[in-house]
């Protein structure tokens, strides 16, 4: 059980890389002197949370607990274990008789079969499993070895120390065996410096170093340490722990100068990095106080650091690389799905054939044309010029969200109608999302637009109980839909966004000016008659309305 769920983790560990890499893309590409530190420190924080958490949360998603796929995987190892003994015993002992199972085998094919694609295929991937798996296990020992032997030599130091004080409730070391200032520790915060610095320098360097206290950092750096022990096969683990580096020291340098000249500040690190070396045994557990690789952009940010005071290039390009990333997973996920295509239509067909049976309906011939032109107007403008999936909705959704607007959806009439029909609305789940979508481009390639707005029509919630626009007709006004004004059509779609709550018994008032606005928006674009609209809201007692 042990062995599938490594290969379980390992399913859902490459499905996650594939769904970070366009965080990673844009993580890597921006610059961050141009933003900033603690803004780029907690972006950081967020990408190494998501390394560890993505690959579990990919893995329940595909492979819940408490489901029999484990047991199903391990059943088929089991079985194709027995096969191959089976076949070799025939080999061996020259048997004539056929084995009987699921493979056609003949007595000439024994030695082929054994080589088959699916058997090496399988027997590779638990190969490649047991030696992941015991590298992973051996690097978290060395990490375990290396935290210990570094805390041994931390100790060692210490004993040997020259001199030893208290700044700011901190002990401070002085010693002559480490030629570069660190910190370390986390319950005992610690900070270590050589022997022969300036007395000033040794200010500058404590003010820096008493930052990373207290902001934690060490915390973070020894998690960064033990995700490329774990994942050390992974190269973008070593790059998000050489920003994190980065960026601790970027934010520290940014609070320190704060209270010392930046030009001081400056010539102390360039002093620093002629005269100092860094110490390559406390790489792990400690905050040095320099190192070279990151020296460039440090006095970058220090000196010519322009800060963007915009947060929202960050927020949208978060969020654009998040929309791409599903868009990513869901093309991944069900690429190889042959069988659901044909369960998706079997399930729409089975279930509009229990609403033709059960509920009242109309066909779309009946349909008054403005029913349907206020429909596509409010729900899907790109109705009859996509194939499931409106991008172009979507990123519009998107920035009017992130722009502070009123909250929009992206999803098309087929998405809508997918969700009515194929997907069950008790699946409150990622996966349910994703294969709405892909739900919505199979109902777009079996059935016509007009057949898409006949099912979405007849099937629709509309408040008070009613599916569909023939029920919600007869129960708000009394006739059958084909008779339905453009007035009374507006008031039945307006409601669609929240029909328990916008629908015209329940709150005529709010029904009433929402339709108000719906028809003067339609009018406002040259699609209806101003007119003809207003003539028909009189019955209802409807004013034509403002879109503000």
């Amino acid at each position: 059980m042990i062995r599938e769920f490594f290969a379980f983790f390992f399913t859902g560990y490459l499905y996650s890389s594939v769904f970070l890499l366009p965080f990673y893309s844009f993580y890597f590409v921006i610059d961050p002197v141009r933003f900033s530190p603690s803004l780029m420190l907690r972006f950081h924080k967020w990408v190494v949370v998501s390394t560890i958490i993505t690959p579990l949360f990919f893995t329940i998603l595909m492979f819940p607990p408490g489901s029999n796929k484990a047991d199903n995987f391990d059943g088929q190892l089991r079985s194709d274990s027995y096969m191959h003994v089976e076949i070799k015993n025939q080999v061996k002992n020259q048997v004539k008789k056929p084995i009987k199972s699921d493979y056609p085998l003949k007595q000439s094919g024994y030695i082929n079969t054994l080589q088959s694609y699916h058997q090496i295929a399988l027997g590779g991937f638990y190969y490649l499993i047991d030696i992941i798996t015991g590298l992973i296990m051996i690097g978290f020992i060395i990490f375990v070895i290396r935290f210990s032997i570094q805390q041994l030599y931390l100790n060692y130091i210490e004993r040997g120390s020259i001199k030893k004080y208290y700044y700011d409730k901190h002990p401070i070391i002085i010693s002559s065996q480490i030629t570069l200032p660190f910190s370390a520790g986390f319950r005992l915060q610690k900070i270590y410096l050589p022997d022969g610095l300036v007395p000033d320098d040794s200010k500058i360097i404590l003010n820096h170093e008493l930052n990373h206290f207290q902001k934690n950092h060490h915390y973070w750096s020894i998690l960064e340490s033990l995700i490329i022990h774990i994942f050390w096969f992974n190269p973008v683990s070593h790059l998000i722990r050489k920003r994190g580096i980065l960026f601790r020291e970027m934010e520290c340098d940014t609070d320190t100068i704060q209270t010392i000249d930046k030009y001081i500040y400056s010539r102390v690190l360039l002093k620093t990095a002629e005269s100092m070396q860094p110490s390559g045994r406390l790489g792990l557990m400690v905050q040095q106080w320099m190192q070279k690789g990151v020296l460039k952009k440090r006095l970058e940010n220090i000196l010519n650091g322009k800060k963007a005071k915009h947060r929202r290039l960050i927020s949208f390009g978060f969020f654009l690389v998040l929309f791409f990333s599903i868009g990513a997973f869901v093309f991944i996920s069900l690429l190889n799905d042959d069988t659901l295509e044909n369960n998706l239509i079997k399930k729409t067909e089975i279930e509009y054939a229990s609403i033709l049976q059960t509920r009242e309906s109309i066909a779309i011939k009946e349909v008054p044309n403005h029913l349907k032109e206020i429909l596509i107007f409010n729900e899907d403008t790109g109705f009859y010029n996509h194939e499931g999936v409106s991008v172009k909705a979507l990123l519009r959704a998107l920035l009017n969200n992130l722009s502070g607007g009123p909250l929009q959806g992206g999803s098309t009439i087929s998405q809508q109608l997918s969700r009515i029909l194929c997907i069950q609305i008790q699946e409150r789940t990622l996966s349910r999302k994703f294969k709405q979508v892909k739900a919505a481009q199979v109902l777009e390639k079996h059935f016509t637009k007009d057949q898409i707005l006949e099912m979405y029509l007849n099937s629709v919630y509309l408040g008070q109980g009613t599916f569909g626009v023939e029920m919600a007709s007869k129960k708000f006004f009394n006739h059958p839909a084909s008779e339905l004004t453009i007035a009374e059509s507006a008031m039945l779609i307006q409601s669609l966004a929240k029909p328990k709550f916008n629908n015209y018994l329940a709150n005529p008032r709010i029904a009433k000016s929402r339709t108000g606005k719906l028809v003067y928006r339609m009018v406002d674009c040259k699609l209806l008659d101003k007119k003809t609209a207003e003539q028909s809201m009189v019955k209802l007692k409807i004013k034509l309305g403002t879109s503000t």
